[in-house]
């Protein structure tokens, strides 16, 4: 799988005067297969006869087009969605969709599931419906809310290493990322180690997690005043938040110690004027990974940092159609 996402690492001296940071570097995911960071989580199920996947878009694609063969993609998605990503998903994958301005569980995943393989088997609707598939039925949940330890830990790795050979200090490097669900930032916090039987360890940069909502959402309130999507720009396409209690529990810590950061409330104006920027010179970034880039502007640096910004991509939310349309 290293050979498949040796995304580039480059230092960009023009966006570096746009975002007002002394030195800008940029990790772009944008390279990878279908576009878009997602593709490296996508591969971690190609072993599983069917996935059920809570997607804005890119996480869904991404498995119906590298893993969809023999694995079964079915994608749930919002009822709101923008009607050109649903086509899209449509092609190559079962869609189904939910009102998702309330949360939905893993439970209620785990039964769309469940009656897509009880359907299958070709049972009256009435057996469908009463019948209780055993836990392990061999399928696996996707979601936003989901902790994968190591879902991004080679973007982790690619950054260590290259600052590690740089004429840079990795304890003068921020790396920043869309705080999204929490993945990126918690793998990007925990670098794993190489020897799988040492475990993980912390990392030597500040992680900063970018969001467009304007609070951290806590363990004890994971869910979020649903974003209402009125605006092509929205960064959080999913309208309510998602992100596990154990991932805000590592990020909370890390907050406490100093060696993370998250920024709230980035406005819908900051997120188009860094996507605006980001096209005009070439980087491929949707929204919600633009608006890692418009978190620099809220930030005071010295003039020895370094910043080093994950481009999360572009994925569906392509050139020809980049980004959702209001609803």
């Amino acid at each position: 799988m290293n050979s498949l996402f040796r995304t580039p690492l480059t230092e960009r001296k023009d966006l570096a005067e746009i975002f007002e940071v002394p030195r800008l570097f940029v990790k772009d995911e944008s390279a990878n297969p279908t576009g878009t960071i997602k593709d490296r989580k996508a591969l971690q199920y190609w072993a599983n006869s069917l996935v059920v996947c809570l997607t804005n878009g890119n996480m869904g694609y991404s498995l119906a087009t590298l893993v969809n063969r023999p694995t079964k993609i079915i994608n749930v998605v919002d009822k709101t969605i923008d009607g050109v990503v649903l086509a899209a998903l449509r092609k190559v994958s079962i869609v189904v969709q939910r009102d998702l301005s309330r949360p939905i569980t893993e439970a209620a995943l785990r039964a769309i599931g469940h009656r897509y393989i009880t359907e299958k088997l070709g049972l009256p609707r009435k057996i469908t419906e009463k019948l209780r598939l055993p836990q392990n039925t061999p399928f696996a949940i996707v979601a936003e809310f989901g902790t994968n330890m190591h879902a991004y830990s080679e973007v982790t790795e690619d950054i260590m290493e290259y600052f590690l050979h740089s004429d840079i200090s990795p304890t003068n490097v921020t790396v920043a990322v869309p705080l999204g669900g929490g993945e990126l930032m918690e793998n990007l916090l925990y670098c794993p180690s190489k020897h799988p039987s040492s475990g993980r360890y912390k990392t030597s940069f500040k992680t900063i997690g970018v969001t467009s909502r304007n609070v951290l959402p806590l363990p004890s309130k994971k869910v979020l005043t649903p974003w209402p999507l009125t605006d092509p720009y929205v960064p959080d396409k999913l309208r309510t938040a998602y992100i596990s209690t154990e991932i805000l529990r590592r990020i909370s810590q890390n907050i406490t110690e100093g060696t993370a950061e998250v920024i709230t409330g980035i406005s819908l104006m900051e997120t188009k004027r860094a996507y605006d920027l980001l096209q005009q010179h070439g980087i491929r970034a949707e929204p919600s990974a633009a608006i890692a880039f418009a978190g620099l502007w809220r930030k005071k640096w010295n003039k020895d940092d370094v910043a080093c910004v994950v481009n999360t991509g572009e994925g569906i939310y392509n050139r020809q159609h980049p980004f959702p349309k209001a609803t």
